[in-house]
């Protein structure tokens, strides 16, 4: 099966943001190999002033972030990256990851979920990448 994120929504959102001039966004691809077992699909918004974002965690799935204003910081496993708007990019499942808005503006991202269906969206963990209590 493969996932194809609604570019068109995301298309007609920006100018209500204000984002004329925005780049369009990517269309963003994952395999789901059979057998998988049961999946869900979740698309999410969040809004991060300069300095705030999402602290350390993981996903019983893939995760794909495109970035609609602004600048994030990306910490995914050992790698350090920051995105700007019209950027995207793919975060394995299970893999450790944190995110922060950095620069003057606030930064909004769109995410699209494809994890194990019942499962929480989100799982805090520590340095260790093992849930915190």
């Amino acid at each position: 099966m493969r996932i194809l994120l609604p570019t068109p929504l995301l298309l007609a959102a920006t100018p209500l943001l204000g984002q004329d001039s925005l780049p369009p966004p990517p269309d963003l691809r994952y395999d789901i190999l059979a057998g998988a077992g049961p999946t869900q699909v979740q698309l999410r918004g969040g809004i991060y002033k300069p300095g705030e974002g999402v602290p350390l965690h993981v996903h019983p799935g893939v995760e794909m972030a495109y970035i609609v204003q602004g600048s994030i910081e990306f910490r995914i496993g050992d790698q350090v990256m920051i995105k700007h708007a019209g950027d995207s990019t793919l975060i394995p499942r299970g893999t450790p990851h944190a995110a922060r808005s950095v620069g003057p503006e606030t930064a909004r991202v769109v995410s699209a979920f494809v994890i194990d269906q019942g499962k929480p969206l989100r799982v805090p963990v520590g340095e260790d990448g093992k849930p915190l209590p």
